[in-house]
Order: C-alpha cells, then sequence, then structure tokens
C-alpha cells in the first residue's frame, strides 16, 4: 500500500528507492527470499497486521502476533526456499512445529473457509445484528443502496440461502464507511 501511495502521489524516485532499501536486507537472497523479505515489511504490517489490531482494539481484544517477532522474521528469512518450498504443502514450518500436540488429521483435511461459522452465526444472533449494522439508523448502507435488497439478503442469509460473501462485503463496506466517513463514533 505504501508503493501505491508513494506512485499514486506523483513521486515515482520514491518506489524504487523504499525498493531498495527492503532489498538491502536480502541483497544476494533468492527471488523468493527477497519477495517475501519486502512483502514482510510492506504488505503484512499495514493490510494485515494493522487492521487486526484496529479490529481487535475496538472489540477490547487483545491480539498477538508470535510469527511477527523480529527474531522469528530474521530467523524464517535466513531459511533456503528449497527447504520452504519443498513438498509444495503451505506452512511447513508451522506444520512441523505443531505436529506435536495435534493429529495427523488436521493437517491432512482440506482447507475450510469462513463460510460455516459466518452461516450458522447469521441464522442466530448476528442476523438481527447485521441487520441493525446494516440497516439501522446510523447504517451508511441504505444511503448507496437499494434497503429492500439489503434486507432480503439478510433474510436470505438467515435461511441459508443467500450468497455470504456479499453480506460479509456489505458489512466490511458498513465499517469501512462509518471508519471513513462518519467517524468511528458513529
Amino acid at each position: 500500500d505504501l508503493l501505491l501511495r508513494a506512485g499514486h502521489m506523483g513521486d515515482r524516485d520514491l518506489v524504487p528507492k523504499l525498493l531498495d532499501r527492503w532489498r538491502d536486507g536480502v541483497a544476494g537472497r533468492d527471488p523468493v527470499a527477497q519477495a517475501l523479505h519486502i512483502r514482510a515489511r510492506t504488505h503484512l504490517p499495514e493490510a494485515v497486521l494493522m487492521p487486526a489490531e484496529r479490529l481487535a482494539a475496538q472489540n477490547r481484544l487483545l491480539l498477538r502476533f508470535p510469527y511477527a517477532d523480529p527474531e522469528v522474521v530474521s530467523w524464517l528469512e535466513r531459511l533456503p526456499a528449497s527447504y520452504r518450498l519443498e513438498g509444495g504443502k503451505g506452512k511447513r514450518l508451522h506444520r512441523e512445529a505443531l505436529s506435536a500436540w495435534l493429529p495427523a488429521a488436521v493437517f491432512s483435511r482440506p482447507k475450510r473457509d469462513l463460510g460455516d461459522p459466518v452461516r450458522s452465526w447469521l441464522l442466530g444472533e448476528g442476523r438481527q445484528k447485521a441487520s441493525e449494522w446494516l440497516l439501522g439508523p446510523a447504517a451508511w448502507i441504505p444511503s448507496v443502496l437499494d434497503g429492500v435488497r439489503v434486507r432480503g439478503l439478510i433474510e436470505n442469509a438467515g435461511r441459508g440461502r443467500a450468497n455470504i460473501d456479499q453480506l460479509v462485503m456489505l458489512l466490511q463496506l458498513e465499517h469501512w464507511a462509518r471508519d471513513t466517513f462518519l467517524g468511528s463514533g458513529r
């Protein structure tokens, strides 16, 4: 995001300078190590860690990011790409580290998306909360979208007949709009 903002702000010289600064730590390393090094210093903090911390703070939660510890990151970056990419299995080190405590079935099952817990939530208490959030007096969504269609989407989700992703995107859009346009107090 920082690179995009620098490019869009008209400072075309800033982007190569930033890339060069981030590459300094991994000069001479393989391309995978260079890409991961830059991504850990750009995308991870701005697109993952900061929003997660903000969301946690709003809900009075404390988050810890053990894999973001500088010593852990430094150690991981020194591992050869051949080790990290061996076997084509994602999160190899994570799996190896946890294999002593978790059954093998956990690692061999297919990935699950968030649709199931969200769907369950929307069938219960979440349906009313989604309705209040998207259609209540403080909502921004009705100013740009048809409230009847939004209400229909919420009701269909509550019956298990809607695309949950659409409803989640609306909830995220509402959250973003309140934070951006209306101030977080609304």
